[in-house]
């Protein structure tokens, strides 16, 4: 029986309840401030507060004003930058960079302000990330010893100007290449550890998050390591980004698979779940991250469906096919001066407007639901473009998953990709989670 779980949007409980690394149980019975909340009495008649959260893009032209505020607990603006630092430099976080100068703390603050105000209004927990793929080139600098005072100084600057309740560390990634051009030190990890535990001694209430990839950190010998148990003392939880797993270039394969199978063993929700806690960090600290989004393939008709419908793993037959965020022509090289690639990326959202999904998120074209990765597939044989991704069905899977394993909740990136709620829904009826209304 899966265990039934409440969703509980007051910002300050959340914080009280994440700050002091304990979820809230009280009975349906006792009185309460938050009775307009949503929430549910589990097999114990006990309430207990899980985590639905999202990023939002800061680049999205979406008005923050039509986010579905309302079936979140957390919402996390990405992203601020580590700036480029030397030892005894102040470290220089930004989220839009607007100044040249390595010992300021630059920030177009409009946004983010208007973001916290949402958030506050809706009695979501605002948060900021702080990293991500293209950010994460100085991360090593900033938390070595030389720079580490300066780095956490800045961090708390930015909490107390923007009323932030929390920040979610996005460095991709420790002790390890991520861009192509990031710093990095046989320390990192070490050093990142000392970064949250200084933190944490300078604001014991502050929510502290980390996005990280499927395996554990790396040690200095570049193994994962096999005890994390000590950032799970000072991190209140941590974002597993468990897409982006297909690596191949010769097959399509799942953006986001549920589990490993024979022919795609490149990570998955359960195997990562499985790394983490064999490494010592808490189930009920980790939250799944799940993409609203998909990966597009350039294949032939004869290689895209078979006998019994869509293949599963066909072969790629040209170039990637563009996504709508691509721009055409564009030759601005990537933040290690690469020029740039497509990364052929469909949000759920655009895969509705581009006529590969109904309004209602059903499938115009062929399609395909792997049993075993437990993701669907979307195949225009017109144009050849065969799209992996993440629909309600998938979501549900990961929602169950969720559940019985008893983690902590759910992140999507982003929360824009979504179309009319309808993967978040998913979740909310895949995990029990009701309104009490």
């Amino acid at each position: 029986m899966h265990r039934q779980l409440s969703l509980i949007t007051c910002a300050h409980l959340l914080a009280t309840a994440l700050a002091t690394h304990q979820h809230i149980h009280r009975s349906p019975l006792e009185t309460s401030p938050f009775d307009a909340n949503p929430r549910a009495a589990n097999a114990t008649n006990e309430v207990e507060v899980i985590v639905a959260s999202a990023w939002f893009p800061s680049w999205s032209s979406v008005p923050l004003s039509e986010l579905s505020w309302e079936k979140y607990t957390h919402m996390v603006f990405a992203f601020a930058y580590v700036r480029q630092v030397s030892a005894g430099a102040v470290a220089d976080l930004d989220t839009r960079v607007t100044t040249t100068n390595p010992a300021a703390i630059s920030v177009e603050d409009a946004q983010l302000k208007e973001f916290v105000a949402h958030a506050r209004n809706n009695n979501v927990s605002p948060l900021l990330a702080i990293g991500g793929w293209t950010g994460s080139r100085y991360f090593s600098t900033a938390v070595a010893e030389a720079s580490r005072t300066q780095f956490v100084q800045a961090v708390l600057g930015l909490v107390t100007k923007y009323g932030l309740d929390g920040i979610d560390f996005d460095w991709e990634y420790p002790g390890q290449q991520g861009i192509g051009c990031n710093t990095v030190a046989d320390d990192d990890s070490a050093n990142f550890l000392a970064f949250l535990q200084q933190l944490r001694q300078e604001n014991s209430t502050l929510v502290l998050t980390a996005a990280v990839g499927t395996n554990p950190f790396v040690g200095a010998d570049k193994q994962p390591m096999t005890d994390v148990s000590a950032f799970a003392k000072v991190l209140d939880q941590i974002e597993l980004m468990v897409y982006d797993a297909w690596g191949s270039e010769k097959t399509a394969g799942a953006n986001a698979p549920l589990t490993d199978c024979p022919s795609q063993q490149s990570g998955s929700v359960t195997s990562a779940v499985d790394a983490w806690t064999a490494a010592q960090f808490p189930a009920e600290k980790i939250v799944l991250g799940l993409a609203a989004y998909g990966h597009s393939y350039n294949v032939t008709p004869a290689a895209a469906i078979g006998a019994g419908g869509l293949n599963v793993y066909p072969a790629i037959g040209g170039v990637r096919p563009a996504g709508p965020s691509d721009i055409q022509g564009d030759a601005t090289p990537d933040a290690c001066g690469n020029p740039p690639v497509v990364s052929g990326v469909f949000t759920f959202a655009e895969l509705v407007s581009g006529g590969f999904l109904s309004a209602d998120g059903q499938a115009q074209h062929n399609y395909l639901y792997d049993q075993c990765t437990q993701t669907p597939y979307v195949y225009d044989g017109d144009t050849h473009v065969l799209v992996s991704y993440d629909d309600a069905k998938s979501f549900a899977a990961k929602g169950e998953f969720i559940a019985e394993r008893n983690l902590a909740g759910f992140a999507i990136w982003d929360v824009v990709g979504d179309h009319k709620d309808i993967l978040v829904d998913s979740l909310y009826t895949s995990m029990n989670i009701q309104n009490c209304d």
